[in-house]
């Protein structure tokens, strides 16, 4: 297996939801921040959630913000967990936190979850 890029361990095709960052968006947009590692995932299902993210930006990244974050430091599990989930104590993957404009958390989802859970997550930070 090559070793992954520092941006994404989805290797093929890369996603791009990486463009904007959660500062940028909070009082924007709705956000919903999902946490996961598809090359490097214990769970195997952060391949799977990265792809349904995908598929829901079509239908409602006009109206929120879709972002993906990767696990560890530089995607490297040796360096540890990046700080947004060291200080929150994640230790699992995936997560998905949704958030309104105000920036209120109003959904989570942790583990192997499908579309239509993650779709009605989004739908609660509309």
């Amino acid at each position: 297996m090559s070793r992954p890029s520092r941006r994404s361990t989805r290797a093929s095709p890369p996603d791009d939801l990486h463009d904007v960052n959660l500062k940028e968006a909070l009082g924007r947009k709705p956000v919903a921040v999902l946490f996961a590692t598809p090359q490097l995932c214990h769970s195997r299902v952060c391949g799977p959630v990265v792809d349904i993210a995908l598929q829901l930006r079509e239908r409602y990244g006009d109206r929120m913000e879709l972002i993906h974050q990767e696990v560890y430091v530089d995607n490297a599990v040796d360096r540890g967990l990046r700080p947004p989930l060291a200080r929150f104590g994640l230790t699992s993957e995936p997560w998905l936190f949704v958030m309104n404009r105000q920036g209120i958390v109003t959904s989570r989802l942790e583990g192997s979850f499908g579309f239509t859970a993650m779709e009605r997550a989004i739908r609660t930070g509309l």
